[in-house]
């Protein structure tokens, strides 16, 4: 998975060299507003690049460097719009890198994501069908009077039901307005 990683980071390196040095040399034939407007905008580009890389491990260095190649295209479609000229090449390492860089490939990130719980997961108590006085449906963390609509409303085979307010406190459910 690491062999995976570190050449995916060789290639966004390969790719935003190779863009860094045609970009050099478009700015260098320029002259006056032009070379000025790209050297910033490469400066720009360059620390924006230097940013993702930084944060490649924290899983946001990826969606940085998708908005540095997306940056790098807009600015071949501002240089044809400028000077008239198609840079093709350029134009097809910066969208290369654009799609390499939507292509999620890291499933680190989801293996995180799968092994954290969830704090929104309610976990269901056991049903106990006998009466008591106050009932909760099993898919909340509410409880009710039995008198209340409220509880009224909920299945049968949902019903979970509680002899004093203190036990449904401990298994986690929190009283409605209906309790007193």
């Amino acid at each position: 998975m690491k062999e995976q990683q570190q050449g995916k980071i060789f290639a966004y390196a390969l790719l935003l060299l190779l863009l860094f040095l045609g970009l050099i040399r478009i700015a260098f034939n320029g002259s006056g507003y032009f070379l000025r407007l790209e050297l910033i905008g490469l400066l720009f580009l360059l620390l924006l690049a230097l940013i993702g890389f930084i944060g490649y491990k924290k899983c946001w260095g990826e969606s940085v460097l998708l908005l540095v190649f997306l940056a790098y295209l807009g600015n071949l479609v501002a240089i044809w719009f400028y000077l008239h000229q198609t840079y093709l090449l350029l134009t097809l390492l910066a969208a290369l890198g654009f799609v390499l860089a939507t292509v999620q490939g890291r499933p680190e990130r989801k293996k995180v994501a799968e092994e954290q719980p969830s704090s929104i997961i309610i976990e269901e108590p056991k049903t106990n069908f006998s009466p008591g006085r106050y009932v909760a449906s099993s898919r909340s963390n509410i409880y009710h009077e039995p008198r209340c609509d409220w509880a009224a409303k909920i299945e049968p085979s949902r019903r979970v039901w509680f002899d004093s307010k203190e036990e449904a406190w401990e298994k986690g459910f929190k009283k409605h307005t209906c309790v007193v």
